[in-house]
């Protein structure tokens, strides 16, 4: 079931029916993992070995979209995107500890532990800049500035959000490490 649907779903683009690769690729997992977890299990320890390398080839390339020169032009966004994100995160989650009557240190300290950013986003970006690109030369740019503020922002989040991670992990008492 999990090839066949692999399959179905790798097919060229129908003309009524697209598939976003994201997605897709999401939805097969889910499905594998959840109908055939013995079989997906194997198959996931039969490919351990070249996830590294994957995992690599996306990120270098993912980095290889961000455009210096536009940096300048896009800082303000990317500064306004920043910050949205993280209240959105901290917000969110202490709002959502509140909802389930979570403890104080999780409504305190979880939005810190969420920072964190990465593959989906750059994929998402890279998805959005493929469909803008056959829009025309307009939405294709605006589809680069989009990989590039998602970049720059990863770069950015990738060194502060370890620290802020740390933070909310001692701050809560949840290390046994002292610090």
């Amino acid at each position: 079931m999990f090839f066949r649907s692999a399959l179905y779903c790798s097919l060229p683009e129908l003309p009524i029916i697209s598939f976003s690769l994201i997605l897709t690729s999401m939805a097969i997992g889910f499905v594998a993992v959840n109908f055939s977890y013995i079989q997906t299990m194997a198959i996931m320890k039969s490919i351990q070995g070249v996830t590294a390398v994957i995992f690599v080839i996306f990120f270098v390339t993912a980095g290889a979209r961000l455009d210096i020169r536009m940096v300048p032009s896009i800082s303000i966004l990317g500064v306004v995107y920043i910050f949205a994100r993280a209240f959105g995160k901290y917000f969110g989650s202490y709002f959502g500890a509140i909802a389930t009557k979570s403890s104080e240190n999780v409504r305190k300290y979880l939005g810190y532990g969420l920072l964190d950013q990465a593959g989906v986003a750059i994929g998402l970006a890279i998805a959005v800049n493929h469909s803008f690109s056959s829009m025309g030369e307009e939405y294709a740019a605006t589809g680069q500035m989009i990989v590039n503020i998602i970049t720059a922002t990863v770069f950015i989040t990738m060194i502060l959000a370890p620290l802020f991670i740390k933070y909310a992990v001692f701050k809560s008492g949840e290390s046994t490490v002292k610090q």
